[in-house]
């Protein structure tokens, strides 16, 4: 854990629960309002702008290093402030704007800018967010509550994919003014989700700074704690934007209007197992559930990478929702764990830089070997990394 120093009790230290209801519901309406734009954000990037592979990897990975950095500087200021909800605020009326851009994106530059502005709401606003989680609820509860919100956050997913189905078969299928139409009227959840933040109680960082901390004070991590870093790097180089896995179902010939559908299914996984396997991880400790869950990943892309065809995509994107599921809320409630509450904001901002600026690596590196070797080398490397992640979390980290 972080270096500890005398601590007094903060005045808003304070469990309130009932934020766990209202930062699901505005996490539910605003993934409604992504996921109406996801599934076929790629498709629309490819198809209808002509944007290559490698520039789409490029896209990705630089609106997620930028949130991921944003993401340190929101943790960390969080502390300092001893207030989460502004900020909180802040990142989802961003998200919330952003969708109009996607709908006025005649090129790959809109599309690079509504992204960004996309990523940086949502890096503004996640650490905080999370932190505010953490100070919401027993220690002993979290891996429960943070697999709850991401059951929330998931719910919204699968609602937004169904939107996003229904309109395509409405309009008949992927024209361009189909997709602009889901786009603009992606922005309805969005707006609606920030009205909700009104009801979260500013709680506060359950022991307050004491003094002025100074950015970037990374020798001050414990030793475990790096370590468990590296592990989240070499998760994040391996974790490739869901894009990958959209493009490789059509680059096996999967039908378009079909391609919202197979996201449908991996979002479905993902929100049935997340909320179950944080509560498993309070009882049975993080390690071991995020252990399995790296062998699950690797044996996934060995199948995206040698084994997969339109018969088979549905049983590999059901496998891909279950990892997520598996990792999202424990690794989030193994960072809370392991963090000083003093610095339970920056923790958070660290442990997200680190998965961005490794996933902004890992999707330009995926994008060039699709593009140069194919598809398999992509995902097999992905497996190659996800293994040594595994190794790593066994051998040397402390952890429940």
């Amino acid at each position: 854990m972080f270096i500890k120093r005398g601590k007094t009790a903060s005045p808003l230290a304070h469990k309130s629960p009932a934020n766990i209801w209202w930062l699901s519901a505005t996490s539910f309406l605003t993934d409604v309002s992504s996921e109406m734009i996801f599934p076929v954000l790629p498709l629309f990037l490819k198809s209808v702008l002509g944007v290559s592979l490698p520039l789409i990897g490029l896209i990705e990975g630089l609106a997620e290093g930028l949130g991921s950095v944003l993401k340190y500087f929101s943790g960390f200021w969080s502390d300092q402030l001893g207030k989460r909800k502004g900020l909180t605020f802040l990142g989802y009326i961003l998200s919330a704007f952003s969708k109009l851009l996607f709908a006025l994106a005649g090129g790959a530059s809109t599309v690079l800018v509504a992204r960004s502005l996309d990523r940086a709401g949502k890096g503004i606003r996640t650490a905080p967010r999370d932190a505010l989680i953490a100070e919401s609820v027993a220690k002993g509860q979290r891996g429960k509550y943070f697999g709850f919100h991401r059951a929330a956050d998931t719910g919204g997913a699968i609602v937004g994919t169904l939107i996003a189905i229904g309109l395509l078969y409405w309009w008949g299928g992927g024209t361009a003014s189909a997709i602009r139409l889901i786009l603009i009227l992606s922005f309805i959840p969005a707006i609606l989700s920030t009205l909700l933040l009104i009801k979260v109680k500013e709680v506060g960082p359950a022991v307050p700074s004491q003094r002025r901390q100074r950015l970037f004070q990374f020798g001050k991590l414990s030793g475990n704690f790096k370590i468990f870093l590296l592990v989240a790097a070499l998760f994040g180089l391996a974790n490739y934007s869901y894009a990958f896995y959209v493009l490789r179902a059509d680059d096996v010939g999967l039908a378009f209007f079909l391609i919202p559908v197979v996201y449908l299914l991996y979002n479905i996984f993902y929100g049935l197992s997340v909320y179950p396997a944080g509560r498993l991880s309070d009882k049975v400790g993080r390690k071991p559930l995020l252990t399995y869950a790296f062998i699950l990943f690797a044996l996934l892309n060995l199948g995206f990478a040698f084994a997969v065809d339109r018969s088979n995509v549905w049983f590999w994107f059901a496998l891909y929702g279950l990892f997520i599921g598996l990792t999202d809320g424990v690794f989030k409630a193994a960072v809370a764990d392991l963090a000083n509450e003093e610095r339970e904001g920056e923790a958070f901002g660290i442990y997200h830089t680190v998965i961005g600026f490794t996933t902004l690596g890992g999707n330009l590196l995926g994008g060039w070997l699709w593009a140069i070797y194919g598809a398999a080398w992509s995902f097999a490397l992905s497996s190659l990394l996800i293994l040594l992640a595994a190794v790593v979390l066994v051998a040397k980290v402390r952890l429940k």
